[in-house]
């Protein structure tokens, strides 16, 4: 699994965007990943957000198959600066954040399970 490190994080550069990412049971746990906002800080998958403009961004995993938590950085290991996180958005086991980007500023989306073995289906 390619985005399962920082290093290999998949790039959006335009907005909207969707995609979903299936297996992410086989993804790890780095041990220089930033700890999450709740949960166990279980396995995560990375995207890097780099827009051309200075915009609104929102962040969405409405419709994964697992109870995940999403967090937004700057920086890079371990030197990670919170921009924001979120877990079980609206009561949901889905996370939802939003945040303002700066233009061509690497922002980085981790998603991570909530418990630490498990994954599935990753709507964003």
């Amino acid at each position: 699994m390619v985005n399962d490190e920082f290093d290999g994080a998949m790039l959006i550069d335009y907005v909207p965007w969707t995609a979903l990412q299936s297996g992410t049971h086989r993804a790890t746990k780095a041990n220089d990943d930033p700890v999450a906002c709740s949960g166990s800080g279980g396995k995560s998958v990375w995207c890097r957000i780099r827009v051309p403009a200075y915009q609104a961004i929102e962040v969405s995993t409405a419709g994964s198959s697992y109870d995940t938590v999403v967090g937004v950085y700057t920086g890079w290991p371990p030197f990670y600066t919170m921009v924001t996180c979120n877990d079980d958005w609206g009561g949901a086991r889905s996370s939802q954040v939003a945040f303002t980007a700066y233009a061509y500023t690497d922002y980085y989306v981790v998603v991570t399970s909530y418990h630490a073995d498990s994954g599935g289906d990753l709507q964003l």
